[in-house]
């Protein structure tokens, strides 16, 4: 069964004090972290962003950076009408409408509003309510609501694609103004929705102050790995780093192309999960690697980190070359190592230092570099 994903983007934020889709969290818009999530989820095969007008023009950015997202869609005057926006571009028999406000939905979660669609047609994650309810009345408060008989529902909410757009068609010009999809669903077809178990940590960022939880939360998640390699300099092998031919009249040596920026990388990505390093992935003895491509081993390292719920945040590096310059070439590298990382150019950092000189960098010998990568790891 196909499903697709629409995110909604698309507020004005007025509780927050402005749009808050590309606030930065942990370095990263908050949107993206919604993003993330879908797109590294195998039971997902394609999301719909919808986003608020002023920010389309990162769409082109978004769609390089994430496979899965086939669509970028501006948003409606409510959020009834930027789902139905999003709707419209929908292919799949399932659909997951998520709140971009929410950016630490997990795995686990998606997992189980798909396992209910599997026999419910609308499916909707909640978590119970911990704190005894009252009623206010103007200025005092009276009775009490039995807790047993609420919840607090979260997003994504899971509806097979057909009953949401008949829900749409028979609400009419009604359908916009309904907080939610279960809601319209339930008003236009009488479809009651079937709970699943929600996450407590699955909160949404309305406040400025939220945006602060939410930080504090995943900040206890991130992870620093380090990562060094070197190499030998010699005439007839092309330079590469970080992906990029650097013209030069040394080469580094070596099983593979020699690409000390891409194994240093590497190294710091697998040490920040705790999953290994790259000489046991990839061993220099082992026939297949000879001149091969690095960049194939970052890109089986970012798979690895993906299928164990990783997301790279930060990563920066330092060359020791004595010649040439890196500065020049520093921009292209950033560039190439973001490409294959799926992050913004602005999250990579790749700067040369020489050997003045000195010592085996400064006589041309070798070349080095050392890497750290900042990711934020799977909540438990």
């Amino acid at each position: 069964m196909r499903t697709s994903a629409v995110i909604v983007a698309a507020g004005r934020g007025e509780r927050f004090g402005g749009p808050k889709q590309a606030q930065p969290l942990l370095g990263v818009p908050l949107m993206e972290h919604s993003l993330m999530a879908f797109q590294h989820h195998p039971g997902v095969d394609e999301v719909i962003l919808v986003l608020a007008e002023d920010l389309q023009a990162l769409a082109e950015d978004l769609q390089q950076r994430y496979p899965k997202l086939q669509a970028v869609v501006p948003g409606g005057a409510t959020r009834g009408a930027s789902v139905f926006q999003g709707l419209q571009q929908v292919q799949g028999e399932w659909v997951l409408v998520h709140d971009a406000a929410r950016p630490m939905v997990r795995a686990a979660l998606i997992d189980r509003v798909l396992k209910g669609l599997e026999r419910y047609p609308v499916v909707v994650p909640v978590v119970p309510v911990p704190d005894t309810v009252k009623y206010r009345r103007g200025d005092h408060l009276e009775g009490q609501v039995d807790r047993s008989e609420i919840a607090l529902v979260q997003t994504p909410q899971g509806v097979w694609t057909r009953i949401l757009r008949r829900a749409y068609e028979r609400a009419g010009d009604q359908a916009i103004y309904f907080s939610d999809e279960s809601n319209l669903v339930e008003h236009a077809l009488g479809i009651h929705a079937v709970p699943v178990p929600g996450d407590p940590e699955n909160l949404k960022v309305t406040f400025p102050e939220d945006l602060q939880r939410v930080e504090a939360l995943m900040t206890r998640r991130m992870c620093v790995g380090f990562g060094y390699d070197r190499h030998q300099l010699g005439p007839g092998r092309p330079l590469m780093l970080g992906g990029v031919e650097v013209p030069s009249d040394l080469g580094a040596l070596g099983h593979s192309d020699a690409d000390v920026v891409i194994h240093a990388l590497v190294d710091a990505l697998l040490g920040a999960a705790a999953i290994g390093d790259i000489g046991a992935l990839f061993p220099d003895h082992d026939p297949q690697w000879k001149d091969a491509p690095s960049r194939i081993f970052l890109e089986h390292a970012c798979n690895l980190l993906r299928q164990k719920g990783f997301r790279v945040l930060h990563v920066d590096i330092t060359v020791l070359l004595e010649r040439p310059r890196i500065r020049p070439h520093a921009l292209e590298i950033r560039q190439n190592l973001a490409r294959m990382l799926g992050i913004s150019v602005d999250r990579v950092s790749v700067k040369g230092k020489s050997g003045e000189g000195k010592g085996p960098v400064g006589r041309r010998e070798v070349v080095e570099a050392y890497a750290v990568a900042t990711l934020v790891g799977p909540m438990p």
